[in-house]
């Protein structure tokens, strides 16, 4: 029976898996504790139990494995299993990110997250750094013509507007009606001689409208018969469109107009309006001597003589500079404006002025 038990164990060592030997020999162990050796992350040591000789100690390599999206190698030197991923991400953010998709076959690698960078802003130009990802940076407009404003529309982009009044050379500068030979000066109109309008008769007052040039009214009475024919009372007239005449009925001729005398003379410029070229409000360097004007004007209406006649030197001073204002603000005023509005304080002024020196 011995016999038999040992021939068994024979047979059962001669088919059992070979164990490991240590030194050529089987090393006996009955737990896998017994079997460690010097470290090697890339294999393990255990136990391997075999009948009648009871356990030799043996090893099987660690399996590096975490699918089709990894490439895996045992190292023993550092940490053992090395994993490295098939689809790498190259750095370049506007690629967005790469993912590993497990197919039957095997892994595929797809993009996503991939960046969007226009903004919807026609004001900028969108781009992609392969860095610092999208950028957004203000688009350009300017067209470097200084006739033109530049702006630009989120919706649209750049819009290049006219400017009003700008010229690029002379020749964008004509002739007016009361100017003549302006000058094209940093992109506006500028300068030029004033029309000399002149015509050398004491009975006429003589100024430029900017509509139709020079402009010579009679200071003598002038016939005007209103629609309808003659009249009989003054009620009849039509009023005259300048205050500083009065319309008036002359029997056997109609209706005529003639220059108010005295101080009503003078007072009566400032009831005038502003020229048609103009637009109120005027700028204040103009407005303000104008209005001081009339205000001195009003109080020598109720003044004694020598203080009136005074107040109105003054009121011929105050309208002087406002001429010179008017005529040093091309630039700032509607077109044929500073000359018209000179025209008219000059009037003024010299009304005044005349008042004065007649000693009334």
């Amino acid at each position: 029976m011995r016999t038999a038990w040992r021939v068994a164990g024979l047979v059962a060592l001669l088919l059992a898996p070979a164990a490991r030997p240590v030194n050529g020999q089987c090393r006996q162990c009955s737990n896998d504790a017994h079997c460690r050796t010097i470290f090697n992350p890339c294999v393990i040591d255990f136990c391997r139990s075999i009948p009648i000789i009871g356990g030799c100690c043996d090893q099987r390599p660690v399996t590096c494995d975490r699918g089709p999206c990894f490439t895996s190698v045992c190292d023993p030197r550092t940490v053992g299993c090395i994993y490295t991923p098939v689809c790498r991400d190259d750095g370049n953010v506007c690629n967005g990110k790469e993912e590993c998709v497990a197919d039957p076959g095997g892994a595929r690698c797809v993009q996503i997250d991939t960046p969007n960078c226009n903004d919807g802003d026609a004001c900028t130009v969108d781009s992609c750094n392969a860095q610092y990802g999208c950028q957004h940076v203000a688009l350009d407009c300017n067209d470097g013509d200084a006739c033109t404003f530049d702006s630009c529309r989120r919706s649209s982009g750049c819009m290049h507007e006219p400017v009003f009044g700008c010229c690029r050379s002379n020749a964008d500068c004509p002739d007016e009606a009361c100017r003549f030979g302006r000058l094209c000066t940093g992109a506006f109109c500028t300068g030029g001689t004033p029309r000399d309008c002149d015509d050398g008769d004491t009975a006429t007052i003589d100024t430029c409208d900017p509509a139709i040039g020079c402009v010579h009214t009679s200071t003598t009475p002038t016939t005007t018969i209103p629609t309808g024919g003659s009249c009989r009372a003054d009620t009849d007239c039509d009023p005259d469109a300048d205050p500083c005449l009065v319309s008036a009925c002359v029997a056997g001729t109609g209706c005529v107009s003639h220059p108010r005398d005295g101080l009503d003379a003078v007072l009566c410029v400032c009831s005038r309006r502003l020229p048609a070229s103009c637009t109120d409000p005027l700028p204040r360097r103009i407005a303000r001597p104008s209005t001081h004007a009339c205000t001195v004007a009003a109080r020598a209406a109720t003044a004694k003589a020598k203080k009136q006649a005074r107040l109105v030197g003054r009121m011929a001073r105050l309208l002087a500079r406002a001429r010179k204002a008017a005529l040093r603000s091309t630039d700032a005023l509607p077109t044929g404006c500073a000359d018209a509005l000179g025209a008219l304080f000059a009037d003024g002024s010299s009304r005044a002025e005349a008042f004065r020196s007649r000693g009334q």
